[in-house]
C-alpha cells in the first residue's frame, strides 16, 4: 500500500473531524464521570486499555503473521475507542454518557500508552537489527496533536458558542462518518489487486480481534454485574476502535511510516462497521425487550384500583 492523497490528505482530515466532533459533544462533566460511575468507568477503561492490547498481542503471536502485519494488529488494539462507538451505543440504547466518557478518557490515556505498546510490539515481532523504537516524548506530542487538539477545539467551541456548536454537531457527525467510509473504501479500491493476498494473510486475525474484543467487553461487563445499558456501552467501546488514528500512526512519515503496518487497521475498519452495526442492533432488541416488561408492570401498577383516585359515591343533591 503506497502513500497517496487518501493517506496524506483525507485520512488526517478524517481524524481531525472525528476528534472535533467528539469535542463538540463533550463537557468537563464527562471527565468527572469516574466519580459518578466509578465501577463502570474503571471496568470499561480496564477492558479497553489493558485487556484489549493483551488480546492483540496474543492474536498477533499465534497467527504467524509477518512482522509488519503483527505490529499493525497490536496498533489497532492499542488505539482508543472511536466516535463511531458513541453512535452505535446510541442506536443500541446503551449508556451514551458512559460511552462518551470512556471514549474521551481513553483518547487522553492512550496518548501515553500507544508509544509504549508500539515499542514493545516492534521489539517482540521484529528482528533486533530492524526493530523500530519510537522516541516517547515526540511520539506522545504528535499523537496529542492529532487527538487532543481537535477535542480541545470542539470543547472550546461548545463553551464559547453553544448554539453554533449545536448547529454544527449533526453536520460534523455525517462528514466524519462519510470521511471514514471514503478513506476505507478508497484504500480497498486502490489495493484491489493485492486485496485477496492481504485478506488471506491478515483477514482471520482481524476478524478474531474484532469479534474477540466484542466478546471480551461483554464478558468483563457481565462478570462485573453491570446493568444492561452499561454492558452495552463497554462492549461497543471495546469492539469499536479509532481506525483513522491507527492508520495515521502506522503511515505517518514522522511516526511508523509503514503502509504495511496500516493494512490491519484498514481491514479492521471494513470488518468493524458491519459487525458493530449488527451487534448494536442485537443490543437494541435485547435492551428494548428488557425495558418492555418493566414498562408494562409500571402501567399495570398505576391502573390498579387501589392506586386510582377515589371518587366520592355521593351524588349531588
Amino acid at each position: 500500500m503506497e502513500s497517496n492523497a487518501l493517506t496524506t490528505v483525507f485520512l488526517p482530515l478524517s481524524q481531525f473531524i472525528l476528534m472535533l466532533w467528539m469535542g463538540v459533544n463533550l463537557t468537563s462533566h464527562d471527565f468527572r464521570r469516574l466519580s459518578i460511575q466509578p465501577k463502570a468507568t474503571l471496568v470499561g477503561l480496564g477492558s479497553q486499555l489493558l485487556l484489549l492490547p493483551l488480546l492483540g498481542f496474543a492474536i498477533a503471536a499465534v497467527s504467524g503473521l509477518a512482522p509488519a502485519l503483527a505490529i499493525g494488529v497490536v496498533v489497532i488494539a492499542a488505539c482508543p475507542g472511536g466516535s463511531m462507538s458513541n453512535l452505535f451505543t446510541l442506536l443500541a440504547q446503551g449508556d451514551i454518557a458512559l460511552s462518551v466518557t470512556l471514549t474521551a478518557l481513553s483518547s487522553v490515556v492512550t496518548v501515553f500508552t500507544i508509544p509504549v505498546v508500539i515499542n514493545v510490539a516492534t521489539a517482540q515481532f521484529m528482528n533486533q537489527g530492524t526493530a523500530i523504537q519510537l522516541p516517547l516524548l515526540s511520539t506522545i506530542l504528535q499523537i496529542a496533536l492529532i487527538t487532543l487538539l481537535p477535542i480541545a477545539l470542539g470543547m472550546t467551541l461548545k463553551y464559547v458558542a453553544p448554539r453554533r456548536a449545536q448547529q454544527t454537531n449533526r453536520f460534523l457527525k455525517w462528514v466524519a462518518i462519510s470521511n471514514v467510509i471514503v478513506v476505507l473504501a478508497g484504500m480497498v479500491v486502490k489495493e484491489w489487486e493485492s486485496f485477496p493476498f492481504y485478506l488471506s494473510q491478515v483477514g482471520g486475525a482481524i476478524f478474531a480481534l474484532n469479534l474477540g474484543a466484542i466478546v471480551l467487553g461483554f464478558a468483563i461487563a457481565t462478570f462485573s454485574k453491570l446493568d444492561p445499558a452499561e454492558t452495552t456501552s463497554i462492549t461497543l467501546e471495546t469492539g469499536i476502535q479509532n481506525v483513522p488514528l491507527a492508520i495515521t500512526i502506522a503511515s505517518a512519515p514522522t511516526l511508523l511510516n509503514s503502509s504495511d503496518i496500516a493494512i490491519p487497521a484498514v481491514f479492521y475498519g471494513t470488518v468493524m462497521l458491519p459487525l458493530g452495526a449488527l451487534i448494536s442492533r442485537w443490543f437494541h432488541y435485547r435492551n428494548h425487550a428488557r425495558q418492555a416488561p418493566t414498562a408494562m408492570q409500571g402501567a399495570g401498577a398505576a391502573s390498579h384500583p387501589r392506586d386510582q383516585i377515589k371518587i366520592s359515591s355521593k351524588t349531588p343533591r
